[in-house]
């Protein structure tokens, strides 16, 4: 919209009005100046403006019976009242009374400018607050929302993979969606009316992980009281999700293998083969590149699963899609607890975008439904909504470098490092993502840390 976007001009001084549009133009904002109260109204009932600049001090109608009647009649449009110095309270009477902003004559430019964004933010939000102009795929009570090319393109992946009956691989950091996008697949599959079982690898205590997936006759081992069927077992007919496959003991997974070769199982303790009509999803956090190499999934396995692989991206690489996210959560949250809410103030946008997002958006959803909870009705979510640690460092990099020092690289990577496991709440797994590096070297580099600050070699 930066770009694009048109802005009328309310002033009754032709200086002042040349003055604003030189300013703005060369930023590509398309500029529409008037000299009074009436011809604004009549502009802005032909065109359709994203800011509206206006001036106080007008010659017939002034300019705070103006912007009550611009609220009235075109109540998404942020309107920025300008002022002369010394008349900052009557400015302050048409905050009170709608007006989004307002700027001091004299005119500095980088307010002016800064002033507009922030208004073009707050118009954006709001319209997509109204009308979540943002790709929404509902799917049972889970959604997807994003408009950013990496989901588009996933969107469109996903779209025509799910009519097929092959399996999948699935890859994205915990809390990017990857049971919603497996979800997504089964509903959209001929399968959809079928059972769809979602089965945690990474939860399953290892010794029954056998038991679980492919099911045990009586008497297999010590406690199998009665023949028991697994999940694949359940899932006949219609679809298995296997979320950290790569947690499974090589066997297992050589288990599997067959299974998705042959079409047939053996349960634990059994002599007998079994036919099963499953289709099988699988999902971890890494690349499965990456973990047939650390040897964590075998690579026969990865050859069957990985035909198709569709990778979840984190929140931190789509950014542009926070704000619908946000405000999708935020009115989910809002039906729940009965408590209206009026969207974002672009300041708590511009944190929540500047945030790394290790928790990706399962975090983003916590974050909405405890802001949610803590705002008054009505209002907007702003910066003291959102939790401490977004208000640590704004608009920095977390960590302060006291004046007339020169710190080593090493001193502020250290620091830099820091700041992101403070980030993470301490989770150095998370840390090591976001830090791209392995969770060991990590934890090496902090051991060697506190072995210095203690002294030791």
């Amino acid at each position: 919209m930066a770009t694009e976007a048109a802005i009328l001009v309310v002033d009754d001084d032709d200086r002042a009005r040349s003055s604003i549009a030189r300013t703005l133009e060369p930023l590509g904002y398309r500029v529409h100046a008037v000299p009074s109260a009436e011809e604004a109204l009549a502009a802005a009932a032909k065109e359709v403006f994203d800011v509206i600049l206006c001036d106080i001090r007008l010659g017939g109608m002034d300019g705070l019976e103006l912007q009550k009647r611009l609220r009235a009649d075109f109540p998404d449009v942020p309107v920025v009242m300008i002022t002369a110095y010394g008349a900052v309270e009557t400015a302050v009477r048409a905050l009170k009374q709608g007006a989004y902003d307002y700027v001091v004559k004299p005119l500095s430019a980088e307010e002016l400018k800064s002033a507009v964004r922030r208004a073009l933010e707050s118009r954006r939000l709001r319209l997509a607050n109204d009308s979540l102009r943002v790709v929404v795929r509902d799917i049972g009570e889970d959604v997807w929302v994003g408009e950013s090319a990496p989901m588009k393109r996933l969107y469109e992946q996903a779209a025509r993979v799910a009519p097929s009956n092959a399996t999948v691989f699935l890859s994205g950091e915990s809390g990017t969606g990857k049971e919603i996008l497996a979800r997504y697949l089964h509903a959209n599959s001929p399968r959809h009316e079928e059972v769809f079982v979602a089965l945690n690898c990474a939860a399953l205590p290892e010794n029954l992980a056998d038991s679980q997936i492919f099911g045990h006759v009586r008497g297999a081992y010590t406690g199998a009281v009665a023949d028991c069927r697994g999940h694949l077992e359940i899932a006949h007919g219609g679809t298995l999700f296997l979320d950290e496959v790569s947690d499974l003991k090589p066997e297992i997974q050589a288990k599997l293998l067959r299974v998705l070769e042959d079409g047939k199982l053996r349960r634990l303790g059994s002599e007998r083969e079994m036919a099963v009509n499953v289709r099988i999803l699988a999902a971890a956090q890494k690349e499965p590149e990456r973990l047939v190499k650390e040897e964590r999934l075998r690579e026969d396995l990865f050859f069957r699963l990985g035909a198709i692989h569709l990778r979840i991206p984190p929140l931190r690489e789509r950014t542009e899609d926070i704000a619908g996210l946000s405000i999708h959560f935020l009115r989910r949250f809002s039906r729940e607890i009965k408590k209206p809410l009026d969207g974002l103030e672009p300041e708590a946008l511009d944190l929540l975008r500047s945030y790394p997002w290790p928790g990706n958006v399962r975090e983003l959803k916590n974050v909405m439904e405890r802001a949610a909870i803590f705002a008054k009705p009505g209002s907007r979510i702003g910066v003291p909504e959102l939790p401490e640690k977004f208000r640590r460092a704004p608009g920095g990099v977390g960590f302060a470098i006291e004046a007339g020092t020169v710190p080593t690289l090493e001193d502020v990577g250290d620091r830099y490092i820091r700041h992101v496991l403070d980030l993470c709440d301490g989770n150095q797994t998370k840390a090591a993502k976001i830090l791209d590096v392995s969770s060991s070297t990590l934890w090496r580099h902090l051991s060697k840390g506190n072995r210095e600050s203690e002294g030791q070699p």
